[in-house]
């Protein structure tokens, strides 16, 4: 088993004040990004916390990227497509009131506009109140202005004390995991499904090794009255799990190969 805990940015600040050219962290927020430099540049104390809200802010809209810049944006239809084609990376001119703008670099693809970055904050967020190790920050405090074409002021920003704690991940060996999809094309669908899974758990039987889990999903692609073969085609997906590596391998892939001529018609 392994663990991290997510970090902020204090420490990148300190060596950056100790003149590092490249600070190579561990596991820190992706804020901390933005938090770091901007303690060290402006000189900010650990409880300046709407000052510090505000780089987090800064740091959270631009931590995915074209995001900011109308990738995976749910109104994309109300743009030119050809902006969209190759959306350019955002930046954050940052103040030291907390403060910024979110733009991008002139001539790069994309758009920043108050859509755009309020799509990225609200991304992953679950409540008012942002948490992070630098500090808590209020996203309903966070005012969008639309200072020029692809220029976004950031403002307003306000800041509470960090939670006590820090954000852990734990991570652990899971066992052995497979999957095989089957095709069911025609009539009969749930016939030929259960049909699979009978000579599925029969060849588990003879092998001696059931997975500890075994699960299997129909899933209903095909059509009535289907004009193609793929429209009048279903999917039945088998994942299996199990801590050792025998019962999810040969034994169900070569069960599952010999059925292409030995099950179902379709």
């Amino acid at each position: 088993p392994a663990a991290n805990a997510y970090l902020g940015g204090a420490g990148i600040a300190a060596c950056l004040a100790a003149g590092a050219d490249v600070v190579v962290t561990g596991r820190v927020t992706d804020a901390a990004l933005v938090t770091g430099p901007a303690q060290w540049y402006f000189g900010w104390g650990p409880e300046e916390y709407d000052r510090l809200a505000g780089a987090v802010v800064a740091g959270h809209v631009l931590e995915c990227g074209t995001q900011a810049t109308g990738a995976n944006y749910a109104f994309f239809r109300d743009h030119d497509p050809a902006l969209l084609r190759r959306p350019g990376f955002p930046l954050a001119e940052l103040h030291d009131d907390g403060s910024c703008v979110i733009t991008k670099h002139p001539g790069t693809g994309g758009l920043v506009d108050v859509g755009t970055v309020t799509a990225q904050l609200l991304y992953e967020t679950a409540g008012a109140r942002y948490a992070g190790p630098d500090v808590t920050a209020r996203l309903d405090t966070v005012r969008l202005t639309q200072e020029a074409p692809d220029r976004v002021g950031i403002g307003g920003v306000r800041g509470e004390a960090p939670p006590p704690t820090l954000k852990a991940g734990l991570s652990r060996l899971g066992g052995f995991r497979n999957e095989v999809v089957f095709v069911l094309t025609g009539l009969d669908v749930e016939a030929k499904a259960a049909l699979v899974r009978d000579q599925i758990e029969d060849a588990f039987v003879r092998g001696g090794s059931r997975p500890a889990e075994v699960r299997w999903d129909l899933v209903r692609t095909d059509r009535p009255d289907a004009g193609t073969e793929e429209t009048a085609s279903a999917l039945l997906r088998l994942v299996v799990r199990d801590p050792g590596p025998d019962a999810v391998g040969r034994t169900l892939t070569g069960a599952a190969v010999e059925l292409a001529l030995a099950s179902y018609p379709g």
